[in-house]
């Protein structure tokens, strides 16, 4: 009995060190990043402001920053950001050139800029190495446009939105967007990459 009450306190103090220690490596972690949150919305001619309705939110990481906001150069040039703007400008590319060919009207070309962000958008989700899969963040807004992502490494980062605003469909785009560790940033985006009317087929 003796020998029983005399282990129970040891026990227990290595099960709170043990928690203790967990404890710190879980707000370590949670340290590594921050919040992004905002609202994605697109101006109308006549000046309205339409919200970006039910839209996909896309972070690529673009590369890291030290907290005095001066960039790190370890990550090197291929980052989920740098595999996108590849994949876009071969996209864009592969379009103007097809345009070029056909002789498109100018609603033909405009949808197919759309379609050329998307397949940049896919072939990126798709080439990023398993192991970096921390380097694209998911997310969409409401029907009133805000959003909220949980970023899981400080650094600078490249949003790309796409949904539908108004009567267009659309798509943003932003580069060095920085979220910093165990902080919110906070991002209003209003003015589209592009925007093409939508007619219902």
């Amino acid at each position: 009995m003796k020998l029983t009450a005399g282990i129970l306190p040891i026990v227990l103090v290595t099960a709170l060190e043990l928690l203790a220690q967990q404890s710190k490596t879980v707000q370590k972690r949670t340290a590594l990043g921050g919040t992004l949150s905002g609202r994605i919305f697109g101006v109308t001619r006549g000046g309205d402001f339409k919200p970006a309705i039910m839209a996909n939110v896309y972070l690529f990481f673009e590369v890291s920053v030290h907290p005095d906001g001066k960039v790190d150069d370890i990550d090197g040039d291929d980052t989920a950001g740098d595999i996108f703007m590849r994949n876009e400008n071969k996209e864009r590319g592969a379009e103007l050139a097809e345009m070029q060919r056909n002789n498109w009207s100018e609603h033909v070309e405009c949808l197919n800029d759309l379609l050329a962000y998307r397949k940049a958008i896919v072939t990126t989700m798709e080439s990023v190495p398993k192991n970096r899969q921390w380097q694209v963040v998911t997310g969409e807004t409401d029907e009133n446009g805000p959003f909220r992502l949980s970023v899981p490494r400080q650094g600078s980062w490249m949003l790309v939105a796409y949904g539908q605003t108004g009567a267009n469909d659309a798509v943003w785009e932003q580069e060095g967007v920085r979220v910093f560790a165990g902080k919110g940033t906070e991002l209003k985006l209003g003015s589209t990459e592009k925007a093409c009317l939508k007619i219902d087929e």
